[in-house]
């Protein structure tokens, strides 16, 4: 975690502006998120489908998006996941439609 604090705005270009200088960093920061911090957390496992994008693990990343979807479905997610979030589920569901 340390890296990711030490990296200006890394989590504001995973996130807003799909932009990373370090796809595999960010894939850890997901797992590191979802799988020993906080297992319902959106934007965790959004950042973790993101880099699987990214690195051309298209399986995990679908995996990973359809866990946003579940969380999305069960629960309201908080204000700032709603707002930011959300959307962008949307759209990273649209770019991995994409053939």
């Amino acid at each position: 975690m340390n890296i990711v604090r030490d990296k200006k705005d890394f989590i504001h270009s995973v996130i807003s502006e799909d932009n990373a200088d370090d796809w595999i960093l960010a894939r850890q920061l997901g797992e590191c998120l979802v799988l020993l911090l906080t297992p319902d957390y959106l934007a965790g496992h959004f950042i973790l489908c993101r880099a699987c994008r990214h690195l051309g693990d298209l399986p995990r990343a679908r995996e990973a998006l359809a866990r946003c979807r579940e969380l999305i479905a069960s629960r309201t997610p908080p204000p700032m996941e709603m707002e930011v979030v959300v959307p962008l589920v949307e759209r990273e569901s649209e770019l991995l439609a994409q053939p």
